[in-house]
């Protein structure tokens, strides 16, 4: 039986101010997966603020009242489930394969080139824009959304069809990412925000070395920045490309966490049904 997890209502909880969410996704208190300390290498984190909270706890700063109370209501059902779905069993391996072939996918997807081709007489400095960078880092996860919530609901399904206590947990999994994903909508622009710093803290170390080897030469530094240079390696926008991917291959990890739990939970010897 899936064990209740204490939900807090607002009475109960400790009244706290509101980081701003840059910050807050960055805290090494709230979390730590590769998304977060990638960010966090080169963008300010603030310190952590007060004890340490158990997952109750961190929980309840995400959960409304109206939220808490479906919850928990959905807790309550799920002592009633006492069966599988009927319906062909599948194995965790090939559960394992779905989720090693979406992410392949999104990874030859990121690992594409951003910009547009090279045309005569096209501004590239202009195409090399921040705006750019950011359409295609939206694309992006827009296919995110397209690939991974159904193979999520694929993963839930054969679940479902193994044991009482597995669909007990696709169950309480799809009502935990209603119940968050209106939170989830409001961190998306979380990694672009800080992207964007990363992109113009580059631009600008680039600039201040172009002024002072202009400075050194006597010449025109605006003469100097040939943007066809800028992405050679080790060149200021070939070092924000890196991180760029970097960001959006651990944000596709961090969005697969829960199917790989799900399709983890199949092969638990505890969660599936005894063979004589």
């Amino acid at each position: 039986m899936v064990r209740a997890v204490p939900v807090q209502g607002p009475a109960q909880r400790k009244t706290q101010p509101s980081p701003p969410p840059d910050v807050a996704v960055t805290r090494s208190h709230f979390a730590s997966t590769p998304l977060v300390r990638h960010l966090g290498s080169w963008a300010p984190v603030a310190a952590a603020q007060g004890p340490s909270m158990d997952f109750a706890e961190r929980l309840s700063l995400w959960v409304g009242p109206v939220e808490a109370i479906a919850l928990q209501a959905t807790l309550q059902s799920l002592r009633q489930v006492n069966a599988p779905q009927a319906g062909p069993h599948v194995q965790r391996h090939s559960l394992e394969d779905d989720i090693a072939r979406v992410r392949a996918t999104l990874a030859q997807a990121i690992a594409q080139d951003p910009l547009p081709p090279p045309a005569a007489g096209a501004d590239r400095a202009k195409d090399a824009a921040w705006p750019t960078y950011l359409q295609r880092h939206m694309d992006l996860q827009r296919r995110m959304d397209r690939l991974i919530d159904p193979l999520r609901d694929h993963v839930r399904q054969a679940l479902s069809r193994t044991s009482a206590r597995l669909r007990q947990l696709a169950a309480l999994d799809t009502v935990l990412a209603q119940t968050l994903a209106v939170r989830q909508e409001r961190l998306l622009p979380t990694p672009p925000s800080l992207l964007q710093r990363r992109y113009e803290q580059l631009r600008q170390a680039h600039l201040q070395a172009l002024k002072a080897r202009a400075a050194d030469a006597g010449a025109d530094a605006a003469a100097l920045d040939d943007p066809t240079h800028w992405r050679v390696s080790g060149a200021w926008l070939h070092r924000f490309e890196q991180d760029w991917r970097q960001a959006l291959l651990a944000e596709v990890d961090l969005r697969l966490e829960p199917v790989r739990g799900l399709a983890e939970a199949l092969g638990a010897p505890d969660m599936t049904p005894h063979t004589p």
